[in-house]
């Protein structure tokens, strides 16, 4: 049988009256779409320019740039260009510095006026890495922590991050050489299907490098990408969104001056999502607790592993979540219902953990299963049906009134960074 492929219908409304039907009906379709459809709106015929021969004689205008003093200057395009651009942005494409033009066409090369010392641009074309797009967008984001920010630019289920670069001169050649854009990096959506429609940066606590949340309109859901401790962006998350009538995403700081909130446009919808989760401030926070109340049962073994796998969670790290919450596994069903609540948050962690290690089939239960870390999850399968040993037990010097390593019941039963005997 023939691979079923999405389909993609797109809707131009015809109507210019404000009460519509047929425009009522067309703005609803994109979130009625069964799952492998997708319908995006056109703007209106009303919003079209019309065709007249002696603007197009004329050429496009200028482009005109006003300095933060007032004065203007006015940088002429080349007569060939007669495309309609979908988008003008300033970026710093070549990262020397200075605030660069960047200007979209579909299906044809990316535009770009590089600025000069002086202030004036030098226009120049190149090809997009994977091609040209039918309806292309971009982003920026510092994915190296370097502090200069990279181009994010599409390719169907993932961005490549680039830098515009000059290819090096061949010897004995009078011809200049070419501007071209060099990846540095890729960032992989969800799925092998995904349609990466928009993307945006977020600031992940102190890292030098952000978060980047990437759009997929395909799926109806916004994915969280950070990146590993060896360079690797990993997908941390998806969030399912109810409405996908949008066209792009952008990061925005709502009621203050952080950034907290990521914004979605579209032709005639608006809509944002309040972001929390500030890593760094979360661990400090728990530390705090820790050297607070280092004797607190419900802190030592509920609240602070539920802190720290939460962390260890948000950066990826989940056989590490898993071992932070090795010690909250003897107390989860024991307190009362008022406090189930919170004496459950670790059993539900865990299983968040097991999603995020591709472990899915011990997430309902939160039950162990073996990983690469055997020798901290092969006691994680036995149930928690011991006691602490007393102090009349303990014999190592270094027990603590709760935990010992070493009892004279002969047990030693380790569970990563603790231990457990049974009486």
């Amino acid at each position: 049988m023939a691979e079923e492929k999405p389909l993609h219908f797109v809707v131009m409304l015809g109507s210019l009256r404000k009460g519509s039907f047929n425009a009522t009906i067309a703005r609803a379709l994109p979130a009625l779409a069964p799952d492998g459809v997708t319908i995006a709106l056109l703007p209106s015929v009303g919003e079209f320019p019309h065709y007249d021969a002696d603007v197009q004689a004329e050429g496009i205008p200028p482009v005109v740039t006003r300095a933060a003093d007032g004065k203007t200057k006015t940088q002429k395009l080349s007569d060939s260009f007669k495309s309609n651009p979908s988008s003008f942005t300033i970026e710093d494409v070549n990262q020397d510095g200075l605030a660069d033009l960047v200007v979209l066409i579909p299906y044809e090369k990316i535009k770009v006026l590089l600025q000069k010392s002086g202030g004036d641009f030098d226009e120049e074309d190149v090809d997009p890495p994977g091609g040209a797009l039918d309806q292309p967008w971009l982003a920026s984001a510092d994915v190296d922590g370097d502090g200069k920010p990279e181009l994010l630019l599409p390719q169907k289920n993932f961005v490549r991050a680039v830098v515009l670069e000059r290819e090096a001169k061949i010897q004995g050649s009078t011809n200049q050489p070419e501007w071209t854009f060099r990846v540095k990096d890729q960032i992989n959506g969800a799925e092998s299907d995904s349609r990466i429609v928009g993307a945006t940066a977020v600031q992940n606590g102190k890292n030098a490098t952000p978060s980047i949340f990437l759009f997929d309109a395909e799926h109806k859901q916004l994915t969280l990408c950070e990146r590993d401790a060896t360079g690797v962006w990993q997908i941390v998350r998806n969030i399912e969104l109810p409405v996908t009538d949008f066209s792009s995403v952008q990061s925005v700081a709502l009621g203050g001056k952080n950034v907290q909130s990521v914004a979605f446009l579209g032709q005639n919808t608006v809509a944002w999502l309040a972001l929390a989760g500030d890593v760094s401030r979360a661990a400090r926070l728990g530390d705090a607790l820790g050297q607070r109340f280092p004797q607190d049962t419900v802190v030592r073994y509920n609240l602070l592993p539920a802190i720290r796998a939460g962390v260890a969670l948000r950066t990826g790290q989940a056989p590490k979540a898993i071992e932070f919450l090795t010690v909250a596994v003897p107390f989860e069903t024991a307190q009362t219902a008022q406090d189930v609540n919170f004496v459950l948050y670790p059993v539900y962690l865990r299983g968040e953990a097991y999603l995020a290690g591709k472990h899915g089939t011990a997430a309902p239960a939160g039950h162990a299963v073996a990983t690469s870390d055997a020798d901290l999850h092969a006691h994680l399968l036995e149930l928690p049906y011991r006691q602490w040993c007393s102090p009349s037990r303990r014999t190592e010097p270094d027990c603590g009134p709760y935990l010992c390593q070493r009892c004279e019941c002969g047990e030693h039963r380790s569970a990563g960074a603790e231990a457990y005997c049974a009486e």
